[in-house]
């Protein structure tokens, strides 16, 4: 079974959530179409952006004789959040539900609830250090094109000068 994280909160060592399954394959392309009298199809303003992912989880509650702690997840649940699952632990959604789930019984202790998030499109990847005097390279392992944050923290004591920071487009 895989597990999920929320907010860095483990849902199964806090609560006993175990993930079932989780599905997403890609975000929506943003429609970006208009209609014209007398014309037959639409036309087409195509800019490749996307919409928001869903984020469809199903999850078993294991042992929820604790009603307090149900409330406890659900509230932590309706917030804005960091998804990850233990399958793939350096990639993260960032979401939140809007929609209600039920709790379902299944058998004596244990209860079934579907949540559906909705993300941001892209999965945030791990957060890469680099440290060095030389050029230092940057090589984007994505599929999609996001935009980069660049933090520079000088962690010495005198002031750093001189840092250029390049664009390449590779085709």
């Amino acid at each position: 079974m895989v597990t999920m994280t929320f907010n860095g909160l483990n849902l199964f060592e806090e609560y006993g959530v175990l993930v079932n399954q989780h599905a997403t394959f890609l975000p929506p392309v943003r429609r970006r179409q208009m209609e014209v009298d007398g014309r037959d199809g639409v036309v087409e303003f195509g800019n490749n952006t996307f919409g928001l992912r869903t984020l469809l989880v199903e999850c078993m509650l294991v042992d929820p004789s604790v009603a307090p702690k149900v409330r406890q997840l659900a509230g932590l649940l309706s917030q804005r959040g960091r998804i990850t699952f233990s399958d793939e632990p350096d990639l993260a959604y960032i979401g939140r539900i809007y929609d209600g789930s039920e709790l379902l019984r299944i058998g004596g202790k244990i209860r079934k609830f579907d949540l559906s998030f909705e993300c941001e499109p892209f999965l945030i990847g791990a957060v890469k250090t680099l440290a060095g005097d030389d050029n230092v390279q940057i090589d984007y392992q994505g599929t999609a094109r996001t935009p980069i944050r660049i933090t520079i923290t000088n962690t010495g004591v005198t002031p750093i000068n001189g840092i250029v920071i390049t664009h390449a487009i590779v085709s």
